[in-house]
């Protein structure tokens, strides 16, 4: 089963106050087990880093990349000149204000056990470089991909169902 989970869970698999709630052993114990394939929202994780105080000025001074290019032309038979244009706007990951050193820790605690990064598609969202890129995977079938999202109280209850 593939499950994305919310941040205030997988976060809490790796909080040391956390490390004994049965509910977190019990999940963590079937992804060692390869029952569950835990992902985590590259966007949510890259938003959700920056924090609660610093979030107004981050977008107050954010800006996506946008770089245009000619990549030829063609004259026409009237004698006018036709412009072939590329213009691709993507996020600007030096604008991001980095990972908490908690967060840094606990995503690569989440690596080791397993968990991937859904890299998702949020037009120009500022994203954090940080994310190491073998945790990052795509959706290249999206009809092959199916996921459940868990958030805390459900992650309170799933062993239970």
């Amino acid at each position: 089963m593939k499950i994305t989970f919310d941040s205030n869970v997988w976060e809490s698999f790796f909080d040391p106050s956390k490390q004994n709630i049965d509910n977190f052993v019990n999940l963590k114990q079937l992804i060692k087990l390869n029952k569950i394939e835990p992902y985590i929202c590259e966007v949510a994780l890259s938003l959700e880093s920056i924090r609660k105080k610093q979030r107004a000025l981050v977008w107050e001074n954010y800006k996506p990349l946008f770089e245009f290019e000619v990549t030829g032309t063609t004259q026409n038979e009237d004698g006018s000149t036709t412009f072939h244009n590329s213009l691709c706007i993507s996020p600007d990951t030096k604008k991001h204000p980095g990972l908490h050193s908690v967060l840094v820790d606990r995503l690569e605690l989440a690596k080791n056990l397993g968990f991937k990064v859904l890299s998702m598609t949020n037009f120009g969202t500022i994203r954090t470089s940080e994310i190491p890129e073998e945790m990052k995977v795509s959706f290249v079938n999206k009809t092959s991909m199916k996921f459940i999202k868990i958030g805390y109280h459900v992650a309170q209850h799933i062993l239970l169902v």
